[in-house]
């Protein structure tokens, strides 16, 4: 009965834990537990989809556009998205100010004048403490951002997922391929906004401090101002086409092996009772040192890839320490630029590279980002697919029931009175409890009840 039951039932990662019980009962003519159901169980983990730039802003997009566009929360988007990049703008331009008053310190320093020093410091101290409560304020308007985008996005898919049209029920028959969807909504939906909104913030404002930084640096020589930009533009190109695409598929592919060892450690616990029984606690440890195999696997990948990235990422940085002056020393020495000049030139390109570096610093967070979207925006896909179809049927039934005395081809009442497309396929259990095979191309049965 239990081969039966397997071989009945669709396999999927709900079915591991009890297959393996009923194969540990079997003894030791059969493979290894943990073989069977690795064969059996057709994770979504295993071969995970390719996460290219378009396919992750196009996810993003989907995600980020009805939290925008609701009637109920599009005020209140827009105002904390308003507030938190304005705030982002006045503390570039604060940085900004700062370069500038390190410039005249520099030049009283060189040419020991006392008084431009302290009103050098004195700037500098002003700023400093204004800069202060802009980033509190920053990082509140931000975070609130995140925590509302979050609550959207969740009550979203609460409605979709459970409602009706029981999709938390079709979503393990129909697609199996999207695994754990409580984990995609509790950890996945919050991991996604928290990572976009942090991402978000820090690239507008590393684009504000390139704009104006190479702006200021152009003013103060062109030829310096272009080599810099070469400089940074050609190590973020390599970091991102070397490391990040890579780093995002295999964050994907770790994200759902340690959700399936999860699922198979939670499976364990609800069948304790069947796998005593069964004396499965052996095949059970197998199992789970399989799943773990795998996982390793997959983290050791991803090691060997952030290694590469963070050996190349400090050679360039320890580079640019020093490669910043060269572009700058014969203009010096040639008397074209004085040394205040050449200090805040140093300091704004030095703020120029941070910003280059920070796209590719936050690698970790943009390949979690790419494998979150994906396994949110799947989720999203097919809960919202079920709620068309649903809308699509109320339709169609809206329509048909005009008509009165007429009869839709699929439609069937409480007698257990079915219509042409059930004709011939109706089995009486009890006189109470009817079952009709659906139209062939739908693989469904209905068990209906008076």
């Amino acid at each position: 009965l239990a081969t039966v039951f397997q071989f009945a039932q669709p396999q999927s990662m709900a079915d591991t834990s009890n297959t393996a019980a009923q194969a540990s009962a079997k003894g030791d003519m059969c493979l290894p537990a943990a073989k069977v159901a690795a064969k059996n169980t057709k994770a979504s983990s295993d071969k995970p989809k390719f996460v290219g730039w378009i396919r992750l802003a196009r996810a993003v997009w989907t995600l980020w556009v009805p939290f925008f566009r609701d009637s109920t929360t599009r005020l209140k988007a827009w105002a904390l998205l308003s507030c938190t990049i304005a705030l982002i703008i006045s503390h570039v331009w604060a940085v900004l100010q700062i370069s500038v008053q390190v410039k005249n310190m520099t030049n009283a320093l060189h040419h020991n004048e006392a008084e431009a020093f302290w009103s050098a410091i004195k700037g500098l101290t002003c700023i400093s403490v204004g800069i202060a409560p802009l980033m509190f304020a920053h990082k509140v308007t931000a975070g609130a951002l995140t925590l509302e985008w979050r609550r959207s996005l969740t009550k979203t898919l609460f409605v979709r997922y459970i409602d009706s049209n029981q999709a938390f029920y079709r979503l393990k028959m129909q697609n199996a391929d999207i695994d754990n969807p409580d984990q995609r909504i509790a950890q996945d939906v919050a991991e996604f906004t928290k990572t976009t909104v942090f991402l978000l913030e820090h690239f507008t404002q590393d684009i504000g401090t390139v704009v104006t930084s190479t702006w200021a640096v152009y003013m103060i020589s062109s030829s310096a101002c272009l080599v810099m930009l070469a400089f940074s533009m050609l190590y973020t190109l390599i970091m991102l086409k070397g490391f990040a695409s890579p780093l995002m598929r295999i964050q994907r592919r770790v994200l759902g092996l340690e959700a399936d060892l999860r699922y198979i450690l939670m499976r364990l616990r609800e069948n304790a009772e069947s796998i005593a029984f069964f004396q499965g606690a052996h095949v059970e440890r197998d199992l789970s040192e399989f799943f773990l195999l795998r996982v390793l696997r997959a983290l050791y990948t991803k090691l060997y890839v952030e290694s590469g990235y963070h050996c190349f990422q400090g050679f360039m940085m320890h580079t640019s320490h020093f490669a910043t002056f060269i572009p700058l020393a014969h203009l010096y020495f040639n008397g074209e630029l004085t040394f205040g000049a050449m200090s805040q030139a140093h300091l704004l390109f030095m703020q120029i590279e941070r910003s280059m570096f920070d796209f590719t610093k936050h690698l970790d967070h943009i390949a979690g980002l790419g494998a979150q979207a994906l396994r949110v925006i799947e989720l999203w896909e097919a809960v919202e697919g079920y709620d068309r179809e649903h809308h699509h049927a109320q339709k169609e039934n809206e329509d048909g029931s005009t008509d009165a005395g007429e009869t839709c081809a699929d439609e069937f009442d409480i007698e257990g009175q079915f219509g042409t497309a059930a004709s011939g396929d109706e089995e009486e259990l009890d006189g109470n409890v009817h079952v009709i095979d659906l139209p062939a191309s739908s693989n469904e049965r209905l068990i209906v009840s008076s």
